[in-house]
């Protein structure tokens, strides 16, 4: 069975299984194992001798003379300090082996302990023969268009989750999240099928990871970024975009190479990925149902006029007064309609097109019970009998509450 013919979810999941397997090639590869060992053989140098480096004008990495010996060089062979290269200095730690015997067990133990530091000679890059080779496992910039409606339909799904989105720089990274502003910011020079991707992975930490929902949310930050970008992942590939050269490696790093981690995220990362594609296919499929049903406070209001305005014209007097008991009998029936009608509609949100507010209302007419024998009804006759009976009082007020706060 084709890709193309297995349900949206299926198809998600099949996707996600070729990341993990990508993840997985590459993590055994030789580039990312020479990776890992170029990256074990350089120290990690405290804050304090970081400092010290900065000072003597360090340049790129820094290793002790024997350390460079063995790292690949650029030219060929391993790299090696040129002669009468200027050293620079760092503090070393200098530890001592402790012995502790214990009294009531007459064992003895031993540790290490810090008992001071000493000077050690380090050289940067700069005083290599040949600088270190490269081995380049890390995430490539997206190239090439995208269909705008693309962005704008993600943006959207920004701006309905309550974030404002903007331009702007946030490097090193592409975008950004700031839950405490809620802005969403992508950068606004890369090309577009990039800054399309790194939407994609903005929107998922918004559906993802906010920080005041449950506690399941608040996870370490490389699950976060395994889990937005897998997001991104399955969202470009629903759209046609292949983001693989930049999607592996960026997984890869945030994971350490962790492929189990990749799967464990698996089903957060497909339901995340269906609300948003579902979301977009919505926006750009055109719209080829019939046209909707007026929004229905309108239509109730105008239904009730029109009964009135009917009584009238089939019962005249002299005096302009309409008949009771037909005005009233028309007035029932036009009421319990309009129960069913909203029983209906508040059954059925999804079936009907208006805007949250008009839902609401629905919401709460149902909840009150707007049948024929609610009190607030009972009351509206009494009002319309007595408007009915002194024609210089005002107009009764609409049985159908407005949409304004109430």
């Amino acid at each position: 069975m084709s890709t193309a013919t297995l349900p949206q979810d299926a198809r998600a999941a099949e996707v996600h299984a070729l990341l993990v397997d990508q993840l997985r090639a590459l993590t055994s590869s030789e580039q990312w194992l020479s990776m890992l060992e170029m990256s074990r053989r350089f120290h990690t140098y405290s804050a304090r001798n970081v400092l010290l480096l900065m000072v003597q004008g360090a340049q790129g990495r820094v290793a002790g003379y024997r350390t460079w010996q063995t790292i690949p060089a650029e030219a060929g062979g391993n790299c090696q300090v040129r002669k009468g290269a200027k050293a620079m200095t760092i503090l070393a730690p200098v530890t001592r082996s402790i012995e502790h015997k214990d009294e009531v067990t007459s064992e003895t133990t031993s540790r290490r302990a810090l008992v001071g530091f000493k000077a050690v000679r380090v050289f940067d890059e700069t005083a290599l023969v040949s600088p270190p080779t490269t081995v380049e496992v890390a995430p490539q910039l997206l190239t090439g268009n995208t269909a705008q409606h693309l962005y704008d339909t993600l943006a959207d799904q920004v701006r309905d989750a309550g974030f404002r989105l903007e331009d702007g720089d946030c490097s090193p990274a592409n975008g950004r999240t700031d839950w405490t502003t809620r802005i969403v910011t992508v950068r606004p020079d890369l090309e577009p099928s990039q800054r399309t991707k790194t939407l994609a992975h903005e929107l998922a930490h918004v559906r993802l990871h906010d920080p005041q929902r449950s506690p399941e949310t608040r996870m370490s930050r490389e699950r976060m970024e395994v889990e937005a970008e897998s997001v991104a992942y399955l969202v470009c590939a629903h759209a046609g975009i292949d983001s693989a050269t930049y999607t592996v490696p960026y997984v890869a790093h945030w994971s350490a190479g962790n492929v189990e981690l990749v799967q464990q995220t698996a089903e957060r990362v497909i339901d995340a990925a269906r609300n948003i594609t579902d979301g977009i296919d919505q926006a750009l499929t055109p719209d080829t149902a019939p046209a909707p049903a007026p929004t229905p406070l309108p239509v109730l209001r105008n239904a009730r006029r029109h009964a009135e305005t009917s009584a009238r014209a089939q019962h005249p007097s002299s005096k302009g007064r309409v008949a009771d008991r037909d005005l009233a009998e028309t007035r029932r029936r036009v009421e319990a309609d309009a129960a069913v009608l909203i029983g209906r509609l508040a059954a059925n949100p999804d079936e009907w097109a208006a805007d949250p507010e008009v839902r609401d209302v629905v919401r709460r007419l149902a909840a009150r019970g707007m049948a024929p024998s609610s009190p607030r009804v009972a009351v509206a006759r009494e009002r319309l009998a007595e408007v009915i009976h002194h024609p210089a009082a005002p107009e009764p007020r609409d049985l159908i509450p407005s949409t304004a706060p109430e």
